[in-house]
């Protein structure tokens, strides 16, 4: 997680957003300690049961000057800037979700 925030840092992410089932508590307090409020609450669907799911928000400050952008990893073989590129790519269409439930 920590390699994960580094990377948004650097990358200029503002903002991240994440799903977690509600009912798993541990999980949701997993991510507060790493700083994610809950934004919302939605339902989500596996096979025919439904589940809630909050959302988390993470606000990130602006990069620090001077840190340089890596592509260290995070698990074997995936690059944190593709990390970085599917946050952002997730932030993109939670923005156009949000948009689009206020029309």
């Amino acid at each position: 997680m920590n390699e994960i925030l580094a990377t948004a840092r650097q990358d200029g992410i503002a903002e991240l957003f994440l799903k977690v089932r509600k009912a798993n508590q541990s999980a949701v307090a997993f991510y507060s300690r790493y700083g994610f409020c809950v934004a919302g609450e939605e339902r989500f669907r596996v096979g025919a049961r439904d589940y809630k799911a909050l959302v988390m928000r993470l606000a990130l400050p602006a990069p620090a000057e001077g840190i340089p952008k890596d592509s260290t990893t995070v698990d074997p073989g995936v690059s944190t800037n593709v990390v970085a590129e599917i946050l952002r790519s997730r932030q993109a269409q939670l923005e156009t979700q949000v948009s689009n439930a206020g029309t």
